[in-house]
């Protein structure tokens, strides 16, 4: 037993250290070359490496801001994984009292092999895109340059938002393989944050306090900058050799399934403030959805299905009959628009007359 425990952690020790060498623009020969994936002969891509850090910033004017700033590296073994040359995120926008989320990529090149030599293809700005989804969500897209068969491609992006709230999620496991998937998070002691894993044996977690510090501009004095200094709470997350997340036959939802990470904001304490709670009780839960207009509002709008409902409930006594009737209804007249959310993006209303919508 002891020498089964000695090897495993002589292994996790290996992918450790290998995991310190991945930096964009070192991009070998050999990994140009190869044909197909090791590990699974029928991949059509797999992502190489994906390190990513979320960390706090402070603005006098705007206070704290989440960064998270993300890199890739893919391989494309056939056609069929031609689609990873094209990547999307969607970020929040629309806020009553934040600014605008913002998104900005770095360092996307393509390499491909000839004659015998690595050549590059840098990412410009006629292959990065941004367009509105709806009021609250805009989507940014980049399109790889030069991407075909064998290529592999590397890039970075940056995510800023205000919305301590909405925690980004970051996930380990993809509809591809992935070598190596490392996270670090960041967080000063003034927010506690509750961190939920998917699958969390599949993840190496570390986690210690550290001291951090923040600077910003100081209002009263021209060009000088303020320091503060605190505790926060370190988080190391590492995954290594991550098999393809495949549909299964009898598996109605497969993000249950999917290895990641998500962070649920419970509460805040600021110098001089007293404690803001968020979730960590139901009341925190309801209390911050409640009062939001795209939430708590909308659950009050019910006279549009007024005479909708007396129509269909005609004649119809039983409330077992009726629940059955008003399910049917709603599922033969509402669609899902293919977006996630707990805020509506265009009301309840407006969504029925469209029978169509978000999650939300």
């Amino acid at each position: 037993m002891k020498i089964k425990l000695f090897v495993i952690f002589l292994f996790v020790v290996f992918l450790k250290a290998n995991a310190q060498e991945f930096k964009l623009g070192k991009v070998s020969i050999k990994e140009v070359e190869e044909k197909v994936y090791p590990n699974d002969t029928t991949a059509s891509a797999a992502i190489l490496f994906n390190n990513a850090r979320t960390y706090f910033k402070y603005d006098i004017k705007f206070g704290f801001s989440i960064v998270t700033e993300n890199s890739y590296r893919i391989k494309i073994y056939k056609k069929d994984g031609l689609n990873w040359a094209n990547y999307k995120l969607p970020y929040r926008t629309g806020y009553d009292k934040l600014n605008d989320d913002r998104v900005e990529f770095s360092d996307g090149v393509t390499y491909n092999i000839e004659n015998g030599k690595i050549v590059k293809t840098k990412l410009n700005r006629e292959g990065v895109f941004k367009t509105a989804i709806n009021k609250n969500w805009k989507e940014a897209t980049i399109t790889m340059p030069n991407v075909k068969s064998g290529s592999i491609i590397e890039f970075k992006y940056i995510l800023i938002s205000e919305n301590i709230v909405e925690f980004p999620d970051f996930i380990f496991q993809y509809n591809i393989p992935v070598n190596s998937s490392e996270y670090d998070v960041d967080i000063p002691g003034f927010f506690v944050y509750k961190a939920v894993a998917k699958r969390p044996s599949e993840i190496i977690s570390e986690s210690k306090v550290t001291h951090g510090s923040l600077q910003f501009a100081n209002e009263y004095t021209v060009n000088k900058t303020e320091s503060v200094s605190f505790e926060q709470q370190s988080n190391r997350h590492r995954a290594y050799y991550i098999p393809a997340l495949k549909e299964e036959p009898f598996v109605d939802n497969i993000e249950n399934y999917r290895i990641s990470i998500q962070h649920e904001l419970e509460k805040t304490q600021f110098y001089k403030e007293p404690v803001k709670d968020y979730s960590t009780t139901w009341e925190g839960v309801a209390k911050t959805i409640y009062i939001d207009k795209d939430f708590g509002k909308e659950l009050k709008e019910r006279d549009y299905i007024t005479q909708d409902l007396a129509r269909i409930l005609k004649n119809v006594n039983s409330q077992t009959e009726r629940l059955d009737v008003i399910f049917k209804f709603v599922q033969n007249k509402m669609n899902w628009n293919h977006k996630k959310g707990y805020y509506t993006d265009k009301g309840v209303k407006q969504a029925y007359i469209d029978g169509t919508g978000n999650v939300a």
